[in-house]
């Protein structure tokens, strides 16, 4: 296994603590690791080319993303998003190098997206989007950004 191919599995999510599962290579003993929140969303929000562990959770009204990076164990969180949005997992929307924090709002069918780990300045709001169920995302056009797909 390469630097890309970290092996990450949810173990479990109670409460509000999600479990993973990692090893980075195929020598390593599967390690354990638990990060606050209510929902897994793992991804390499870093640009390391390894995958990061991560949760989002409800803080009130708001959605808290938390992501513990893979390598140098730091943590970082921003708000992004509100109760009852879309929480997208694994997205590579403002940079092909590093997965973004991602959230859909049906109300007002707005996109959030904000980078993790580069000072979390970088927010993007997208203008209202067509009619359509939401999908997911996925690099449709080969520029090794991810657009977000609807139906």
């Amino acid at each position: 296994m390469g630097a890309g191919d970290t092996a990450v599995t949810v173990s479990r999510t109670s409460g509000d603590t999600v479990r993973y599962k990692t090893r980075r290579t195929s020598k390593e003993r599967w390690a354990a690791h638990q990060i606050t929140g209510h929902y897994a969303v793992p991804g390499d929000y870093d640009g390391d080319g390894v995958t990061d562990i991560g949760a989002v959770q409800h803080r009130g009204r708001k959605l808290v993303w938390n992501i513990k990076s893979s390598i140098a164990g730091t943590r970082s969180s921003i708000e992004l998003g509100s109760r009852g949005d879309v929480i997208l997992s694994g997205c590579k929307v403002l940079s092909s190098e590093r997965v973004s924090a991602v959230a859909f709002r049906r109300r007002t069918r707005q996109l959030f997206a904000q980078e993790i780990g580069s000072n979390g300045k970088k927010l993007s709001t997208v203008a209202p989007v067509g009619k359509g169920d939401l999908l997911g995302c996925g690099d449709t056009d080969g520029d090794g950004l991810d657009e977000v797909i609807f139906r």
